[in-house]
């Protein structure tokens, strides 16, 4: 299994922690090089540093899932270090919490970030992902429950949408580019939701 990603790029968004980190350091277990994304910068570096220490390739950068530069940016930046060829999205959370209990802002948050920036990822890193089959786009949903629950508004709502949007583009002809979802049950890793 070692090396078996050797010479390939791949970006992590919310790869600082929790699932998205428990990923980056499976790749770079195998060979990958890996560059974590996150907002929080200073954690994504800890983590970085911490999973390089057993031999793997891994950085750190910034990057705003609900920011449109930022992928590019982040494209630009993988892309020095070879063919970025895989992104794995795992920027979405949201806070336990209901209808009357959801901030508007906490709702926006939870789309932008659940949803609308593996749209952003995809309009940025299509153009430069590897055609023929060798580029990779997968979406890892919050893991929640097995049924929906009011006390998860927001997280059920970006969930729904980004599986959506990944049942749409996995239909539309991207230059042989492979669109996945990842759909983890109740079980969390730190940090998750």
């Amino acid at each position: 299994m070692a090396g078996e990603l050797q010479g390939r790029v791949a970006l992590v968004a919310g790869g600082a922690t929790g699932t998205g980190r428990a990923v980056a350091e499976a790749l770079a277990a195998r060979g990958a090089r890996v560059f974590l994304g996150d907002p929080d910068v200073e954690t994504a570096l800890a983590a970085a540093l911490e999973a390089s220490a057993t031999g793997g390739q891994l950085s750190a950068l910034r990057l705003d899932p609900a920011d449109p530069h930022a992928w590019s940016s982040a494209a630009a930046v993988a892309g020095e270090h070879g063919p970025l060829g895989l992104l794995v999205y795992a920027a979405g959370s949201a806070p336990a919490a209901s209808l009357g209990e959801t901030d508007p802002a906490q709702w926006t948050q939870a789309l932008e970030r659940g949803c609308t920036g593996f749209f952003l990822a995809c309009r940025a890193l299509l153009p430069v992902l590897p055609p023929g089959g060798h580029g990779q786009l997968i979406a890892i949903a919050p893991p929640l429950t097995s049924e929906p629950s009011p006390h998860h508004l927001a997280a059920w709502v970006a969930r729904a949408g980004l599986v959506a949007l990944v049942r749409c583009l996995a239909r539309e002809p991207l230059a042989g580019t492979q669109v996945w979802a990842l759909l983890p049950g109740p079980e969390t890793a730190p940090g998750d939701v």
